[in-house]
């Protein structure tokens, strides 16, 4: 069974269970994560196995992480205790994970080699724009395209490009598929250096994300954007090959 592990009114989840009966794969939604069974096993050296069911007592294979649901009937000690044992659960669970939680977080987080970590942006140069994030939380706070806006936030991660230059595409699974291409083309040395750049996502933990890269003022590709919990407005003229390919890689 495909878990699919998001909030009420997530569509990106929703579609994806569309997806999953459309290739007949049987798919649970976790609205209410504390109804659902979760055994983790420690041997003597440390290893762990982890048996996640349904409330009907159906073994999990394989699942999308889109964020716990959290309980507000819960108390926070309680509904921590709920986040760990998912947490442990999907970090250990033997089948294919799409933002398998680690050490560094529940929702992976790969570092954007573009990016510049500053409490006070400097200048544009000419022709960019700039993605603005708290870089203590990683919130997104606001797109630079001249001068930058006043924010609480004490450290600021500052990513420039140009936007005529961005390649936006979706990692669907073991796939990567176009969404937009720069203006100025694409050469061998971009697709080689974009299967690099999506195999260290795969290694991340990520299987369903958008990634924006953009070529560099010496020609090379870059990072700009990775985003592990993509809305399905990002992708929506693409939605049904990127759901096909990620059924494909989840079912594999």
């Amino acid at each position: 069974m495909l878990a699919l592990i998001g909030y009420e009114g997530d569509a990106v989840c929703d579609a994806l269970a569309r997806a999953a009966n459309r290739v007949g794969l049987a798919v649970g939604l976790v609205r209410d994560p504390a109804s659902w069974k979760v055994t983790v096993r420690l041997d003597r050296a440390g290893r762990g196995r982890v048996d996640v069911r349904d409330p009907n007592g159906v073994p999990v294979t394989c699942a999308v992480n889109r964020s716990l649901p959290r309980r507000p009937e819960l108390g926070p000690g309680e509904d921590d205790d709920l986040l760990a044992t998912w947490w442990a659960a999907l970090a250990l669970l033997p089948g294919r994970v799409v933002n398998r939680p680690s050490r560094e977080g529940f929702i992976p987080a790969p570092p954007v080699a573009g990016a510049l970590l500053t409490t006070r942006p400097g200048p544009l140069g000419a022709g960019d724009v700039a993605n603005v994030h708290d870089a203590h939380t990683g919130r997104f706070l606001y797109r630079a395209d001249s001068a930058h806006q006043p924010t609480e936030a004490p450290v600021l991660r500052v990513t420039p490009f140009d936007p005529g230059r961005t390649w936006r595409l979706m990692l669907a699974g073991d796939q990567a598929i176009e969404l937009h291409a720069p203006v100025d083309g694409l050469t061998a040395r971009d697709r080689d250096t974009a299967e690099a750049i999506f195999s260290s996502l795969r290694a991340y933990g990520l299987g369903l994300a958008l990634v924006v890269l953009s070529r560099c003022r010496d020609g090379a590709m870059r990072t700009v954007a990775v985003n592990p919990l993509p809305s399905l407005a990002h992708y929506q003229n693409h939605a049904e090959q990127v759901h096909d390919a990620l059924m494909g890689w989840l079912a594999g």
